[in-house]
């Protein structure tokens, strides 16, 4: 099950890294996504705290794209499973909103959790650190 647990979270970065209309990447994320799932900004975040459902994630998405850019992609530089948690770790490719001047940003990570085929969980940091550490806790495995 875990193999496929990676595979719904990098169709999870193709769909979000494809563009396209909050409507499209919407459209294209529905059927990986838990209707109850969890959105979870880290504490240093401009948009602190949890977002809920499928609208919750509708609107953070819109979030980051203002924040990052219409043209964000997420690079995926890794992606590491152990059961239902997938951590990955990547870059993010941004341009700015007025400027259109593009960069790529700090590494990030995030975990996902994957239940019964569906994405219930996205926890994200700029802190790889912090997001590994907390990886392992959380299915405990060995520092």
């Amino acid at each position: 099950m875990s193999q496929e647990n990676v595979e719904i979270v990098r169709r999870a970065y193709e769909v979000v890294n494809a563009g396209g209309t909050i409507d499209d990447v919407m459209d294209g994320l529905r059927p990986l996504l838990d209707p109850q799932v969890e959105w979870v900004n880290p504490p240093d975040a401009l948009e602190r705290g949890t977002r809920a459902g499928l609208d919750g994630w509708r609107v953070a998405l819109e979030n980051m794209r203002a924040g990052l850019g219409e043209n964000v992609k997420l690079e995926v530089q890794g992606l590491v499973e152990h059961g239902d948690a997938v951590m990955a770790k990547g870059k993010a490719h941004v341009s700015g909103t007025s400027s259109g001047v593009e960069a790529v940003g700090p590494t990030w990570a995030a975990i996902w959790t994957v239940t019964g085929g569906r994405i219930r969980r996205y926890e994200w940091s700029w802190d790889p650190i912090a997001i590994q550490a907390r990886f392992k806790r959380m299915e405990g495995l060995s520092e």
